[in-house]
């Protein structure tokens, strides 16, 4: 195959609080956080952050460094490839713990 899409996924944690008005959608692992008027709306810019985030973690090569200062780890449990429409899904296992340094993050 000369070229083709190679997709990557991460499901990472999300919750919705509502703050007065607004409606305050959070990734606090990689602390990337959204608002909108409606619990949807801010769930969708919350997605539209996520994506961004990644992307530019992409373009500058910091993606490994920002998942592991996060507290993200590599899992030793494995699981099993999938073949799909002529593509294999190859599952990245992460484990998520909270680093040290966040709990003194200032507010």
């Amino acid at each position: 195959m000369a070229g083709g899409i190679i997709r990557m996924e991460i499901m990472v944690p999300m919750e919705v609080k509502r703050d007065e008005s607004w409606f305050v959608a959070s990734c606090t692992p990689l602390d990337v956080h959204a608002q909108g008027d409606s619990e949807e709306s801010a769930i969708a810019e919350l997605k539209d952050a996520l994506q961004l985030f990644f992307e530019t973690c992409l373009e500058l090569g910091a993606l490994e460094q920002v998942l592991k200062d996060s507290g993200f780890s590599v899992s030793p449990v494995r699981a099993s490839v999938q073949e799909e429409d002529g593509a294999l899904m190859v599952p990245i296992p992460l484990l998520f713990s909270t680093p040290s340094h966040a709990a003194h993050r200032p507010a």
